[in-house]
């Protein structure tokens, strides 16, 4: 759209395109955050893969869900720059992007392991993530993001309510549970 020159397409696809991609990568992100450790004592939990293993992968794992969305953002938004035929801001972000992962990642290392290298990777891809839709605005300044925004503020509030549901329901069906073998 943006090479064919059709400017409201274009940014009308890029607002629902990460609306789209907030809509289904937020719950997910939620969902593997919250219950980390189920998922991987499913996958991980047998043979030699013992206690420690298993809380500290989920503890790495809750780290690299809260990244999800914002890796999603930063691939649509290094596409949308390569339809403007901007390659540069890409490359640009991405360099920072791997300062801030290094930087990040030595950092946090210190302070709590193998997860400071998991957060760091965290951090960086949500700085890049947020310079690209500032470099966005500030290259396409007619552009509305806060229909986005918005949406992104009630996915983010869907799916805590979602994991509180889940939650809740979660302890309903033990209690359920316990009281039937108790009586």
């Amino acid at each position: 759209n943006a090479a064919e020159g059709n400017m409201e397409s274009y940014k009308n696809m890029i607002v629902k395109s990460l609306s789209g991609l907030s809509f289904v990568l937020i719950p997910i992100s939620c969902i593997t955050f919250a219950y980390s450790r189920e998922i991987v004592t499913i996958i991980f939990g047998r043979g030699n893969f013992g206690i420690e293993a298993i809380a500290t992968t989920s503890l790495v794992l809750s780290c690299y869900a809260l990244r999800f969305v914002f890796a999603g953002i930063r691939e649509i938004l290094t596409r949308a720059f390569f339809s403007l035929q901007d390659t540069k801001t890409p490359m640009v972000n991405a360099a920072i992007g791997v300062g801030f992962n290094i930087f990040f990642s030595v950092i946090l290392v210190e302070y709590v392991g193998i997860i400071g290298i998991a957060l760091g990777s965290t951090v960086s891809t949500i700085a890049i993530a947020i310079l690209l839709l500032l470099s966005l605005k500030k290259k396409i300044s007619s552009i509305n993001l806060s229909e986005f925004y918005l949406n992104f503020a009630k996915q983010i509030f869907s799916g805590i309510l979602m994991v509180g549901t889940l939650n809740l329901i979660e302890e309903y069906v033990y209690m359920q549970v316990i009281t039937r073998f108790v009586s």
